[in-house]
């Protein structure tokens, strides 16, 4: 049972390393297109080409905005079912401790 619970330890650490190690990739690959003239040479501001990579990039930061809050709210939902979660355990707790003390005093008694 030791080396069960150990091994159940370690693939939940090993899965968060991932996922984070992910996100950081995600991260890195989304930060490059965070400038808009990104070369420093100037451009022709009414050209064609610029006003539609001007509009790409607006679009593309009201994405990142709205991915942002989403990001928020699955964070706190996640935060409310932890709590939610860890209430539950200690009920749980609670309750196997009382049934064990209830077990005891009968074994005692018989």
């Amino acid at each position: 049972i030791h080396l069960q619970a150990m091994n159940i330890m370690n693939q939940a650490h090993c899965n968060e390393l991932q996922f984070c190690l992910i996100a950081k990739q995600e991260k890195k690959e989304s930060s490059k297109k965070g400038k808009l003239v990104a070369d420093g040479l100037p451009w022709l501001l009414s050209s064609d080409e610029f006003y539609e990579t001007v509009v790409e990039f607006t679009q593309w930061r009201g994405e990142q905005a709205t991915e942002k809050t989403a990001m928020a709210d699955r964070k706190e939902m996640w935060r409310e079912e932890v709590r939610k979660w860890e209430a539950e355990k200690a009920k749980y707790t609670a309750d196997s401790k009382a049934d064990s003390k209830a077990h005891k005093n009968a074994v005692a008694t018989w």
